[in-house]
C-alpha cells in the first residue's frame, strides 16, 4: 500500500474546509451565497482562519457578522475534526467592491 502524497496539514485543512463549509450551508438562511474558499490552521495559536467569498458582494459585511455570531459553533466543528480543544475560528473575506449605479 502506497503512502499518500498529500501532507498532514493539507489533509487537515481540506477536512476542516469541508466540515466548516457543510456547517455554513446548514446554518445559512440563503439570503446570500457564502462559499468557504480556504482554511488554514495555525497550530501554535489554536486558530482556524477561514477565507470566504460572498455573493452578492454587497452582503459581505452582513455575512461576516452572521459567521462571527456563530463562530463558537464553527469552532466546535473544527475541534471535532482536529480532535483538539480550545480552537478559535476567524472568518476573512475580501472587502466588497463599491457598486456604481
Amino acid at each position: 500500500m502506497g503512502r499518500s502524497t498529500t501532507s498532514f496539514p493539507q489533509r487537515a485543512n481540506e477536512a476542516l474546509r469541508a466540515a466548516i463549509a457543510q456547517e455554513v450551508a446548514r446554518r445559512s438562511n440563503a439570503t446570500s451565497l457564502i462559499t468557504v474558499v480556504g482554511v488554514s490552521f495555525e497550530r501554535k495559536r489554536k486558530e482556524v482562519q477561514v477565507s470566504v467569498s460572498v455573493f452578492p458582494e454587497y452582503k459581505t459585511r452582513e455575512a461576516l457578522a452572521f459567521l462571527q455570531r456563530h463562530a463558537r459553533d464553527f469552532a466546535r466543528v473544527a475541534a471535532g475534526v482536529l480532535r483538539s480543544r480550545g480552537i478559535r475560528v476567524r472568518f476573512l473575506a475580501p472587502p466588497a467592491r463599491e457598486t456604481t449605479h
